[in-house]
Formats: structure tokens, C-alpha cells, sequence
């Protein structure tokens, strides 16, 4: 009977250490997956920068256009 329960406590021993393991590989895949959406982030971030800084660009040459077109008389 002590036997059979030693074995019994060994045995959840190893689903404990396996389950930990398991766990552990799993935190380490949602770091590494939190780690990406960041770097994600950060470069959309940019982008999205960058793009504003376009549109400005293009506003402002919008208007030097409309300024010379309308230097013109039909």
C-alpha cells in the first residue's frame, strides 16, 4: 500500500514537472509573440509618420499648384 502510493506521488510528480514544462514553453511563445506585436507596432507607428509627414508634403505642393494655375487667366 506504500508502495502503491509512492508510486501514485511519483507519478503526479512527473504530470507536475511535464505540466510546468509545458506552461513554461507556453509563456515563453506569448513573450516572443508579445515581443513581435511590438516591433509590429513601433514600425506601424512610423509609417503612420511618415505618411502624415507625405500628406503635408503633398497639401503644401497642392496649394503651390492651385497658387500658379490660378496665375493664369482664360
Amino acid at each position: 500500500e506504500i508502495q502503491a502510493a509512492i508510486a501514485n506521488i511519483m507519478d503526479m510528480n512527473t504530470l507536475i514537472a511535464t505540466a510546468t514544462e509545458e506552461q513554461s514553453q507556453v509563456g515563453q511563445e506569448i513573450s516572443q509573440r508579445i515581443e513581435v506585436i511590438s516591433q509590429q507596432s513601433s514600425q506601424s507607428a512610423h509609417l503612420a509618420n511618415q505618411n502624415r509627414a507625405g500628406s503635408g508634403n503633398l497639401n503644401h505642393k497642392a496649394n503651390e499648384l492651385y497658387d500658379l494655375v490660378g496665375r493664369f487667366t482664360v
